[in-house]
Parts: C-alpha cells; sequence; structure tokens
C-alpha cells in the first residue's frame, strides 16, 4: 500500500474515532457501521476490517461506558465487515445502499435480541422478543439514516479523492 493511500485510510479511521466520540448524544447515531463496511472494501488486508471497528469501538467504550451486550454489537461489526468485503468489487450507489441497509438491519436484529436474551426489561418469550424488537424501532430509524449518511460520506468520499488523486489509486499486483 502506498504511503498516501496509507495515510487516508488511517485519517478517515481516525475520524471514525472522533465521530463516535462527539455523537454520544445521539443514540444510534455513529460511524462504525460505515466503517466497517468501508474497511472491508478498501483495505488491502481483510482481516483489518474485523480488527479496526472493533478497535475504534473499544477505545470509545473506554471512555463511553461498557455493557452487557457487548458481545453482540461487537459480533454485529463483525458481520457487517464480510458485508464489505462481499461488495468491494462491486461498488456503485445501488450496492452501497444495499450494503448500509442490510447492515442497518443486521445490528438491529443482533443487537435487539442481546438485549431481550440477557436482560430483565422482556420475558423471555416469543412475546417479549417482538415487544424488544417493537421497542427499538424508533432508534432503528437514526440508525438507518446514520449509517446511510456516513457510509456515503466515507466511500463516496474515499472514491471522489481516488478520482482526484492517483496516489489513492489500488496497486494491481
Amino acid at each position: 500500500m502506498n504511503k498516501t493511500r496509507l495515510i487516508i485510510l488511517t485519517l478517515i479511521v481516525i475520524g471514525a474515532v472522533a465521530l463516535r466520540m462527539m455523537l454520544t448524544d445521539f443514540p444510534n447515531v455513529a460511524p462504525i457501521t460505515a466503517l466497517a463496511l468501508f474497511v472491508g472494501m478498501f483495505f488491502e488486508k481483510k482481516y483489518l476490517a474485523f480488527i479496526i471497528p472493533a478497535v475504534v469501538m473499544l477505545i470509545s467504550d473506554v471512555f463511553i461506558g461498557f455493557h452487557s451486550t457487548m458481545w453482540a454489537v461487537y459480533g454485529a461489526f463483525g458481520l457487517i465487515a464480510f458485508v464489505g468485503i462481499y461488495v468491494q468489487n462491486r461498488i456503485n450507489v445501488v450496492s452501497m445502499i444495499g450494503a448500509s441497509l442490510g447492515a442497518s438491519l443486521l445490528f438491529f436484529i443482533l443487537t435487539n435480541f442481546a438485549v431481550w436474551a440477557t436482560g430483565s426489561w422482556y420475558p423471555t418469550n416469543f412475546a417479549g422478543l417482538i415487544e424488544c424488537y417493537v421497542a427499538g424501532i424508533p432508534y432503528f430509524g437514526r440508525t438507518i439514516i446514520s449509517d446511510l449518511l456516513f457510509t456515503g460520506v466515507f466511500v463516496g468520499g474515499f472514491l471522489f479523492a481516488q478520482s482526484k488523486i492517483s496516489a489513492l489509486a489500488k496497486v494491481k499486483a
């Protein structure tokens, strides 16, 4: 990877950490889903698509706080990284919207299931699970908007920069 590309990709990761820290007052508004998609699409070493979002989460969770469903949150971002890797060779507006919406849905399903399974807020039966998902719907809209916005900024911004700065182009081996 060339130096310019590495610097730009690193700055995007640092920006994601900063954004997560700055947006704590806005529930379900965070750049981590977009970051997991982005790293899966653009980093040559695909294992980083799993490590970078986890490290970003861990660093920011030290300051924001830990909780009992972190395993589901981190696991969801790991699965979302697979989505980014899957779409890396077909990056266009439609695939980005689909990947972002799919990632939002995946995060919603996994994390709300974890809240139901590990918490005491809902009955531990099917009706309680449905109640948990219904209670999460107001937050889901913010997740979708946030994920679409940050995916557009990270992916669209990087693609635009690539079109203007030849040093950002991926080197063909």
